[in-house]
């Protein structure tokens, strides 16, 4: 759960047992191989580093079998690489990060009314202006999805599924590599700076 023997250090709180219920849901990035390959790398590496409890990748269309075969050798990549230097630097153990493949639609309709959904889009509200409504369903229900589009975004019909659909940065489009990760640091602020990590240190004491 949120609550562990140690959720603070030098009073910061400890995001890492919150990280743990976190699943990234990325659509696959297709196109030249090398590009594939090296986003692929990418979001790897960036999933192993949160240490998330799992990264899915869901389409919800065909996909050419050979550059998600490409996709999938880059993430795999990106993760082992991640994972070898958290096992020279960290104290702890690391957890190498799971990967699945589902399909988009499917996985909402198993995980609605489970999990919190929160899908990014630019058409969706600021974080910051939803975050109350946002720590409230995540304290509800404690597993949280975030999905994340690629090349063309999330399809529209998907919003409807998803609990809130979040703009991290009004008026920006962002690129493959950098939406999954902006995504996850922007929730993570906002439920910090909202008390929610200290709320969970506070319990722990007693």
């Amino acid at each position: 759960g949120l609550v562990g023997s140690e959720m603070c250090i030098r009073d910061r709180p400890i995001i890492r047992p919150f990280l743990s219920q976190l699943t990234l849901v990325q659509m696959p990035y297709l196109g030249k191989e090398e590009a594939v390959y090296k986003m692929g790398v990418r979001i790897g590496r960036a999933v192993q580093t949160l240490e998330l409890n799992s990264l899915i990748i869901a389409y919800y269309k065909p996909i050419s079998a050979k550059e998600l075969c490409t996709f999938l050798r880059g993430i795999f990549e990106g993760i082992e690489s991640r994972y070898q230097i958290q096992l020279k630097a960290y104290a702890h153990k690391p957890r190498k990060v799971p990967v699945y493949v589902w399909d988009l639609y499917q996985l909402v309709r198993e995980n609605f009314g489970k999990a919190v959904i929160i899908a990014t889009s630019t058409r969706g509200d600021y974080i910051t202006n939803i975050a109350d409504k946002l720590i409230g369903k995540i304290r509800e229900k404690r597993k949280v999805l975030i999905l994340v589009g690629a090349h063309e975004g999330l399809p529209t019909g998907i919003f409807r599924f998803s609990d809130v659909t979040i703009d991290i940065a009004p008026s920006v489009t962002l690129p493959t590599e950098y939406a999954a990760i902006s995504s996850i640091i922007a929730l993570i602020s906002v439920l910090e700076s909202r008390g929610f990590f200290e709320k969970f240190r506070e319990k722990s004491r007693h």
